[in-house]
């Protein structure tokens, strides 16, 4: 028997623009981001490595252009270069979490040092925790993942179908996803959907043979201004617990391979 999901607590926004304008928080996985990274190329790095996995990321390099950042952006963690808090780096991550109204944002410290001690002194200085620069991209976003308690999410490139519910069960495919979590999946597509809309979706696993099958919700439209597409955020309403085992069994399955 299908597992029917309860409806999670946030705002739905459907918004035109890039994938980095502003925007408050996407439940289903998707987060907000401040990188604040003095380094043009690790900034750069650390801005593609979130945007992929389907986050809003938000930018500055320095601590003047990220307090500027979090007054206006609703955001869910800052990840903060060691060389841009300055000499009080204390007081540096309480004025991002006073200017972006959450006195519980988490800081996470990027540095150059890989010292064990580093940790300890991290904590001192008001951040929640501390990641070498030398850790490579998918760690990176593991340690965020855990930090916010978000379920993992992957890409993925497969065709999606949508099937209708008369007996004839004739199927139409809305495009491709672009990633997917155990939770929901993100659709690119030419057709314009609304939220709170929902859909009985069917698509395949790399490597899998099982179809797997889903009714969704759109909780999330956001207009891609260079292709035109839509980038549709689903949330799983109601999928078998089967289904729910493949799909979490292929995100594990390539976390290893990562």
């Amino acid at each position: 028997m299908a597992r029917k999901s309860d409806k999670q607590a946030g705002t739905r926004s459907q918004e035109r623009g890039s994938a980095t304008s502003r925007a408050a928080p996407c439940v289903d996985g998707r987060t907000s981001i401040l990188v604040v990274e003095e380094q043009e190329a690790a900034r750069a790095a650390e801005i593609s490595c979130f945007e992929r996995i389907g986050c809003i990321v938000h930018s500055a390099g320095d601590l003047q252009e990220a307090l500027q950042e979090a007054r206006t952006a609703t955001l869910d963690i800052a990840l903060v270069s060691e060389a841009c808090l300055g000499e009080d780096s204390g007081q540096a991550c309480e004025s991002i979490r006073e200017a972006c109204g959450r006195s519980d944002l988490p800081v996470v410290l990027i540095s150059d040092e890989d010292a064990p001690e580093s940790i300890d002194l991290s904590r001192a200085r008001g951040c929640c925790d501390y990641v070498p620069r030398s850790v490579s991209q998918m760690e990176l976003v593991r340690r965020v993942a855990n930090i916010l308690q978000i379920p993992p999410r992957r890409f993925l490139r497969t065709m999606v179908a949508q099937a209708d519910t008369d007996l004839r069960s004739k199927v139409e495919y809305l495009g491709h996803s672009r990633d997917i979590s155990r939770t929901g999946i993100m659709i690119e597509t030419d057709r314009p959907m609304a939220i709170d809309q929902v859909v009985k979706i069917k698509f395949l696993l790399p490597h899998s043979n099982s179809l797997i099958n889903a009714t969704a919700e759109v909780i999330r439209v956001l207009r891609n201004p260079l292709s035109g597409q839509y980038e549709v955020g689903c949330r799983f309403t109601e999928i078998t617990p089967a289904a729910e085992k493949t799909i979490t069994d292929y995100l594990h399955h390539d976390t290893r391979r990562s």
